[in-house]
């Protein structure tokens, strides 16, 4: 099973099975919450949605509306955002990485913060709604 993990990763257009479960923790600095309750939130609410993902499983597919921000740029954003802002993070499988990113921005100072349980694996296995998008051409390399 793990080895088919980062093979569904690659790529958007894979079918998943519904083999891993998420495990609630309890913390105070944020709230884990579901894929379910992240779409709907996310369809009822202005929430912020922030891709702590790499650029490129970011472009492969993500979820619609997300900001590309990587982890361990994170703290450098803090200012870009509204600490009264709804925010929900995620990882490719939720987790240490994941949580990492809601615990950066509920120390400093953002209250709304919301983990997605499974990252955007446990996404993809509910069969939610993601948007592919083109790497840009890099500037730079051209």
């Amino acid at each position: 099973a793990l080895l088919v993990v980062p093979l569904l990763l690659a790529s958007c257009s894979g079918q998943l099975t519904d083999g891993a479960e998420s495990t609630p923790q309890t913390n105070t600095l944020y709230q884990n919450i579901t894929p379910q309750e992240a779409s709907e939130l996310i369809n009822s609410q202005d929430v912020v949605v922030i891709d702590l993902r790499t650029v490129r499983e970011y472009y492969d597919c993500h979820i619609p509306g997300a900001r590309l921000i990587q982890l361990s740029v994170l703290d450098s954003f803090l200012n870009e955002l509204n600490q009264s802002d709804k925010i929900l993070v995620y990882w490719s499988i939720g987790g240490p990485d994941s949580e990492k990113g809601a615990r950066i921005l509920a120390e400093n100072g953002f209250t709304n913060v919301w983990n997605l349980e499974g990252g955007f694996v446990g996404w993809l296995v509910e069969g939610l709604p993601v948007t592919e998008t083109e790497i840009p051409p890099c500037a730079v390399c051209s």
